[in-house]
């Protein structure tokens, strides 16, 4: 019964796994992606304006600028877009190559970076622990398993 119970949890601990993958690949992977720079840019973004984004707690957590993205594909048309977690304050009419992901700009910055991997740190973390808690209680002798 204990080599059972052992089985299950391993079972559960790869899903688990494979159940944060899944996410990660489906919600912050292509932001994480676009702010690390990966892949080709996908146009260039003309600034409009940059502001100032505070977080809840008034703490200051970069900037996010406004503008009008040219896409590399002819076929794409022109529109507005936002430059999530800008690199720096861009002046009004710079040109900025950028990556996009879920409708957003994104071009490589701390801020961005910081943002994504945080985001996808916590996502897994919530993922996983309850699976190795899972397994640590079949191994060390804890007969409670999570129903």
């Amino acid at each position: 019964m204990r080599q059972l119970v052992r089985v299950a949890a391993g079972v559960g601990a790869a899903a688990g796994l494979a159940a944060a993958g899944w996410l990660v690949c489906l919600f912050p992977g292509p932001h994480l992606l676009a702010v690390l720079g990966v892949g080709p840019i996908d146009g260039v973004m003309k600034i409009t304006e940059c502001y100032e984004v505070t977080g809840g707690d008034g703490e200051q957590r970069g900037f996010d600028c406004t503008g009008v993205f040219t896409p590399r594909s002819a076929v794409q048309p022109r529109r507005e877009i936002t430059l999530d977690s800008a690199a720096g304050k861009h002046r009004a009419g710079s040109i900025v190559e950028v990556r996009t992901a879920g409708g957003d700009a994104h071009e490589l910055s701390a801020d961005g970076l910081r943002l994504w991997v945080t985001f996808t740190a916590g996502m897994v973390g919530v993922s996983v622990a309850p699976a190795f808690w899972r397994v640590r209680g079949t191994t060390s002798g804890i007969t409670a398993v999570i129903t």
